[in-house]
Parts: C-alpha cells; sequence; structure tokens
C-alpha cells in the first residue's frame, strides 16, 4: 500500500519504479527510484534529502567495482547497464511504521528537487541568452 502511495505520487517525475509482473507480488523490503535523465544526479539528490532529513539509500554497486575485484583487472563499462543503475538509483523510506504524513513528506521534497533543477537549467539557458544578447551589442 504505502509504495503505491509512492508510485502514485510520484508519477510524474522523471523516476523509473522497480517492476513487479502483475502475476507477482513484491513485498518491497525496499522502494527504489531510479532518475529517468542523466539531466539529473543521484549524489546531489541524495544530499538534498539528508538535508532534510529525510534517509535515502544507494544500493547494488556492481560488484566488480569494489576494490578487491578492481585488483583482477576489472574497469569500469564492464557490465555499462548495471554502472548506469547503480549511478542512478536510490532508495527511499519505506517501513512499516510510516505514516501518511512522513510519505508526503517524503513526495513533496522529491518534487521540489526535481522543480528546483529545471529551475536552475532555465536559469542557465537564459543567462546565456541574456549573455549573448549583450555579446552581440
Amino acid at each position: 500500500f504505502l509504495a503505491s502511495l509512492y508510485k502514485k505520487n510520484l508519477v510524474s517525475l522523471p523516476l523509473k519504479f522497480q517492476k513487479v509482473s502483475e502475476k507477482n507480488i513484491s513485498s518491497y523490503h525496499l522502494f527504489t527510484i531510479q532518475l529517468s535523465s542523466d539531466e539529473f544526479d543521484r549524489n546531489k539528490l541524495y544530499g538534498y534529502l539528508a538535508n532534510y532529513g529525510i534517509a535515502s539509500q544507494v544500493h547494488y554497486m556492481p560488484v566488480y567495482l569494489h576494490p578487491f575485484y578492481r585488483s583482477f583487472g576489472f574497469k569500469d563499462q564492464y557490465c555499462p547497464n548495471a554502472e548506469n543503475y547503480f549511478r542512478n538509483c536510490l532508495s527511499i523510506p519505506l517501513h512499516q511504521k510510516l505514516n501518511y504524513e512522513e510519505i508526503y513528506y517524503v513526495v513533496d521534497h522529491l518534487k521540489k528537487y526535481f522543480k528546483l533543477c529545471i529551475l536552475k537549467s532555465l536559469w542557465i539557458i537564459v543567462s546565456v541568452f541574456i549573455a549573448k544578447k549583450n555579446w552581440n551589442k
């Protein structure tokens, strides 16, 4: 039920959710979100959430990226899909004692984060446009 609240309220954001076949039921021991665009930075989102007291977690580092396996010669891009998922995936709070207020607190801050990112991008575009216009005078 809590996972469906997240999905329902975050569907408009540039996020992907874990897929569960209609024939299956998930325990949702984690609720992972995956950034669906390289425009956004998982580490910045992690820091933003932490600033608001929202615990999130990074998961699923490809095994060959751990120092022990690197010593065997494994390099970046050995499994690019696994690395992409790791670079863009984050779990957000989900547990039995989470209440509606807490769910909506997380949802609101995720929405604010993406709104800020988009506004920042627009500001950069406008600034470049103004700078070009002033340069051509």
